[in-house]
């Protein structure tokens, strides 16, 4: 299970005991991790995401590097392995054996970069 995210800034820990995936809604994610602990002030391109953080209360004094920051890159690779699944489904509509081999091998090396993904954000949170 995940160790979740600590602060310095607000007690207790966030996303303690859960693991988070490829599949896991990181939107909904961030938006969690917000609300927890609100950036001290918000970048302009990420203010159309997130409601106005209540006054007052514990402020995320990294700007977004406690936990924004890493769900942002996970939800770039999810993204990521979404296209490539899109587009290893046109490959193999279009294409036969040979096409299949290659996404084989494909989908083989992604499995060990979601691996090592997995793995690190289970550590984390």
């Amino acid at each position: 299970m995940g160790e979740g995210l600590a602060s310095k800034e607000r007690a207790g820990v966030l996303c303690e005991g859960r693991v988070v995936s490829p599949s896991t809604d990181l939107e909904a994610l961030g938006l969690e991790a917000y609300s927890w602990l609100p950036m001290k002030s918000m970048p302009a391109f990420l203010a159309h995401k997130y409601p106005p953080a209540p006054s007052g209360g514990p402020r995320d004094r990294s700007n977004g590097w406690f936990a924004n920051h890493p769900i942002s890159k996970l939800a770039l690779y999810q993204r990521l392995l979404r296209d490539q699944a899109k587009e290893e489904a046109a490959v193999a509509a279009a294409g036969g054996p040979e096409a299949a081999a290659a996404m084989a091998a494909e989908r083989a090396k992604a499995a060990a970069i979601e691996a090592v993904v997995a793995a690190e954000a289970a550590r984390t949170c």
